[in-house]
Formats: structure tokens, C-alpha cells, sequence
């Protein structure tokens, strides 16, 4: 299988927003697949954006971006959705654009900006902030109902 980088739940009200579904009957699942898709939909456009800046080759680095957000359960309480660049696929290009090669000046200088799309200290708060907002209004289609 191909290594991609992967998110999950990170955020302090995780567990007391998972109990409180599970206490109002809610699909635990359902909640965490949609926010964790939420997750995918906010970073890839910001991946698709910041690699059309390094065109001039084959594209194949482009192309191997996950463009489709499939949430992977690896246990009963534990999920992720894979993103960025997937490495089997052509995207071995994308770690020495956001991070450099190792041990020797490289020709291509490193892509900040590509590297914050997906690993950035503010995409990771906003992806806090998303995954809450995602868990909120399932819990909040729960009580209503």
C-alpha cells in the first residue's frame, strides 16, 4: 500500500463530543466520516493550487494527488482519511518540493508554502476548528430531531 500523509481527530472536545453523539443515539461513524472528509475537502484544493505552481515536468506529481476523501477505519474508534500525495503514484517529487533533499543543496528550492498547505500550524487549527464544527452540527441534528 502507498504511504500518504493522513489526518485524524486531534482537538480537546474530541472525546466529549463523540460520547455525547453516542449518548443521543448518533452513528459515531457517520459523524467522524463526514468531518474527516470535511478535512480532505478543506486541504486538497490548497495541495491542487500550490503544486500547479511547479508545472514543466511530466505532471505526474500533480496527478498523484488523493483527490477522493476515503475514510479508512483502523479500529472501532479510529479513523483517517488519507491526503496530499500519494507516493506509489508519482508523488515522491512533493516530499523533496515541501521539505528538500537530504544531505545536498538541491536545484528546486523548498515550497514553504506548499509544505503549510497541509502540515502548517494555522491549516492545522483550522482543521481542529472544522472537524469540531462537523461533530457540533451532527450532535445538533440529533437533539433537534
Amino acid at each position: 500500500m502507498a504511504k500518504k500523509s493522513k489526518f485524524a481527530f486531534r482537538f480537546d472536545e474530541m472525546y466529549d463530543l463523540a460520547d455525547r453523539i453516542e449518548k443521543a443515539g448518533g452513528n459515531l461513524q457517520q459523524a467522524a466520516d463526514k468531518a474527516l472528509r470535511d478535512t480532505h475537502d478543506y486541504i486538497t484544493p490548497q495541495l491542487s493550487t500550490g503544486i500547479a505552481r511547479h508545472t514543466g515536468g511530466s505532471g505526474d506529481t500533480e496527478k498523484s494527488l488523493v483527490r477522493s476523501p476515503d475514510v479508512e477505519w483502523i479500529s472501532p474508534l479510529k479513523a483517517q482519511v488519507n491526503i496530499g500525495f500519494d507516493l506509489a503514484d508519482g508523488g515522491w517529487p512533493s516530499i523533496f518540493l515541501m521539505w528538500g533533499t537530504p544531505k545536498r543543496a538541491s536545484k528546486m528550492p523548498v515550497d514553504i508554502a506548499l509544505r503549510k498547505a497541509a502540515f502548517g500550524p494555522a491549516v492545522k487549527r483550522e482543521v481542529a476548528r472544522i472537524q469540531r464544527e462537523a461533530l457540533e452540527a451532527f450532535l445538533q441534528t440529533l437533539t433537534r430531531g
